[in-house]
């Protein structure tokens, strides 16, 4: 007679089975699975789906379960990456004898003296974790970063989240959810990492696409700063509604038929202070005069047409430069002038009214 098989493999298969059930993004449905299993029930796969999912009592249980250190190392260490607004943390002191477990590898640091604001962000899957942490890492020595300061990457279950993010559209959120950390985090701003959707800036939260490259995250770095895209925005957009404002750091907006002075237009212009007294801020053309730099002194910091209004066609947008840059395309650097708008933010507590408001403010 041949005996039957043993009990062993039938955890491994129902391992197997739960990360195909993973990989196709039934994750209540494998962690529903690995639960039923005695064996599986503490194994390190479903502590892991508990934290994507937001599952406190099982976590809770888990950590009252497990007594040994070897066993609880890998838990507590996940634990320590995760920001839950109802945490128990004295459950976990309870039990804080029982390890002496090192923190989960994350974005970490201390802002620098130069920083004037401060943003934690917010990873929406276990993997997103160190994705992140990754392309923060990458923008450490970039100049927007010096002035508006990643501090950490933490975990916030995506299932927490109540949020409209389809592919190629602005990410929207039900953002009262985040009121749970105007007293968890000690920064201006929020950054939300999500497996889809547009970044965008909004109330003081930056939103972002697991796929956005650092170059994006810098580029929406920019905004918290005060400066607006230099693309076209959207017909109707509320900057582009009105001539002869500043609409941002980089960016102003005058009306078709402008007849400034040189010294009323330098008062407008956030960079005045770059524009050398020799470099003319108007072009003649057919004997009628417009307001631009000409192409003589394209190299200069003056003023020129900027794409950022382009669709309304009773005003124009003007920037600092010729070239295109980072609030352009995605991928080109900060340039000079731009950095020496960061280094006036940072010598100059006037000019701070460019920042957006922190996202307390937008939830209050």
């Amino acid at each position: 007679m041949v005996k039957a098989s043993t009990s062993p493999k039938v955890p491994q298969v129902t391992l197997a089975y739960a990360k195909m059930l993973l990989l196709k993004g039934h994750n209540q449905q494998a962690f529903e699975l690995l639960i039923s299993n005695q064996t599986l029930r503490y194994h390190d796969v479903t502590f892991g789906l508990a934290i994507e999912l937001g599952n406190l009592d099982y976590m809770l249980s888990t950590i009252k379960q497990r007594s040994s250190e070897a066993d609880l190392a890998n838990f507590i260490a996940l634990l320590q990456a995760v920001y839950f607004d109802e945490l128990p943390i004295e459950e976990l002191d309870k039990h804080r004898s029982l390890f002496s477990a090192q923190r989960i590898s994350y974005f970490q640091v201390k802002p620098a003296q130069s920083c004037k604001r401060t943003i934690t962000f917010l990873a929406t899957t276990i993997d997103d974790i160190e994705r992140l942490s990754n392309r923060l890492t990458a923008l450490s020595d970039h100049p927007i970063t010096q002035v508006v300061c990643p501090v950490e990457v933490r975990y916030l279950p995506i299932s927490w989240l109540d949020c409209q993010a389809n592919s190629g559209e602005p990410i929207m959120c039900d953002e009262q959810v985040f009121n749970a950390f105007t007293k968890l985090v000690n920064t201006d701003y929020l950054g939300v990492l999500l497996p889809e959707g547009g970044a965008n800036v909004h109330g003081g939260i930056l939103y972002l696409d697991r796929e956005d490259s650092a170059e994006v995250i810098a580029h929406e770095l920019g905004h918290l700063a005060g400066f607006i895209d230099e693309y076209p925005l959207r017909e109707n957009h509320l900057a582009c509604q009105q001539a002869n404002q500043v609409i941002g750091r980089n960016v102003v907006t005058l009306s078709l038929d402008n007849n400034s002075t040189r010294e009323q237009l330098l008062q407008l212009l956030p960079w005045r202070a770059q524009i050398k007294e020799t470099t003319p801020l108007f072009t003649v053309f057919d004997g009628e005069r417009k307001v631009g730099t000409p192409i003589s002194h394209q190299a200069e910091v003056g003023i020129f047409l900027s794409e950022t209004c382009q669709k309304n066609a009773l005003i124009n947008a003007y920037k600092p430069i010729k070239k295109p840059n980072f609030m352009r395309y995605f991928e080109l650097p900060m340039p000079e002038p731009y950095i020496e708008m960061l280094d006036e933010m940072i010598k100059e507590p006037a000019s701070h009214t460019f920042f957006q408001p922190g996202f307390r403010n937008n939830l209050n």
